[in-house]
């Protein structure tokens, strides 16, 4: 049956190194890991419909994480001050990434962003200085269709708008490979895959 990591459960631990969270649980409350400093890995299974807003809030340690493929929604300020994070991979069925979602991930040097995205809120990269590249899963076209509320007057340019954004310049094949222009850059997805999800673990989410 269902079940969910309550809002605000382990916010503060600023001793958690890493954490499991079983096939089962189905959403994340808001704030859930809020200012775990030490957090260096998450591995979350692919039943997370749900990351409430704030939930890896100023996780500061945390050097990868692995979206699920139910998401459809980035949360506000949900991996806001992520300073040690470098890449991001937005699944494929995102709609939406909020307000601040990944604000202040000062190491931030790249993104995958899926053409299923429709609205980038306001501040949703603010102060993401080592943004270079943007790889977008469609076409320069479809990424100027979407509602993209860039960073307001007074402040410095969105780093949406100074990073390289990337465009599909050929249909996908089959793994979902895809081939990007300019750079030639080449990925592949595979459903189920995450990272850091093996050796000790110090917290097991249990039933």
């Amino acid at each position: 049956d269902r079940w969910f990591l309550s809002n605000n459960i382990y916010a503060y631990c600023s001793n958690l190194k890493s954490v499991t969270i079983p096939d089962g649980v189905t959403s994340i409350g808001e704030a859930a890991f809020d200012f775990c400093s030490s957090l260096e890995s998450i591995a979350i299974p692919n039943s997370v419909t749900s990351i409430g807003a704030v939930a890896f809030g100023c996780c500061s340690s945390l050097e990868s994480i692995t979206i699920p493929n139910g998401i459809t929604t980035i949360g506000d300020l949900t991996f806001n001050g992520c300073s040690s994070l470098k890449s991001i991979t937005i699944p494929d069925g995102v709609i939406s990434i909020g307000y601040s979602a990944f604000a202040n991930c000062f190491n931030l040097e790249s993104i995958i962003i899926p053409v299923s995205v429709t609205t980038i809120e306001f501040l949703a990269f603010h102060n993401c200085s080592s943004l270079q590249d943007v790889y977008y899963a469609g076409t320069q076209e479809q990424w100027n269709s979407l509602s993209i509320v860039y960073d307001g007057p007074g402040s410095a340019s969105s780093p949406l708008q100074t990073a390289t954004i990337h465009y599909l310049s050929t249909e996908p094949e089959e793994k979902n490979e895809f081939t990007f222009g300019r750079d030639n850059f080449s990925f592949e997805h595979y459903d189920g895959d995450f990272f850091n999800n093996s050796g000790a673990t110090d917290v097991l989410v249990s039933q």
